[in-house]
């Protein structure tokens, strides 16, 4: 999550394996996760190698660029108008939800990237 100028933008990205195996994107204005249409099979028990692109734009839109998974993209290209907020700066945040009955699972990460300019 980014903030300037009271405007929050949440680059929030969901892969939805429980709920039908697909990419859902954040609607920051509604505070809504929205599908994409996108498949989402992560491999179990193994390594997934995760890149997602996302910019503000020099309008001060959210952009989803695209998505790829162990190798495959999708192009996502979705505009979406940022939220508002009065906190100000950057965090990255990582979110691992159980199922129905909190049944025991691990995810590692590793070499976390975050590239700004």
């Amino acid at each position: 999550m980014g903030s300037t100028n009271e405007k929050g933008y949440i680059w929030g990205h969901e892969c939805r394996v429980a709920g039908g195996h697909e990419w859902d994107t954040y609607d920051n204005v509604n505070k809504k996760w929205v599908p994409t249409g996108i498949p989402c099979y992560p491999k179990s028990n193994a390594w997934n190698h995760l890149v997602i692109q996302a910019q503000r734009t020099s309008g001060g839109q959210l952009l989803f660029k695209s998505i790829t998974l162990n190798g495959v993209t999708h192009t996502l290209n979705i505009y979406r108008n940022p939220g508002t907020t009065s906190w100000n700066g950057i965090t990255i945040n990582y979110q691992q939800d159980g199922n129905r009955t909190q049944q025991a699972y691990s995810v590692y990460l590793d070499r976390v990237n975050f590239t700004i300019w």
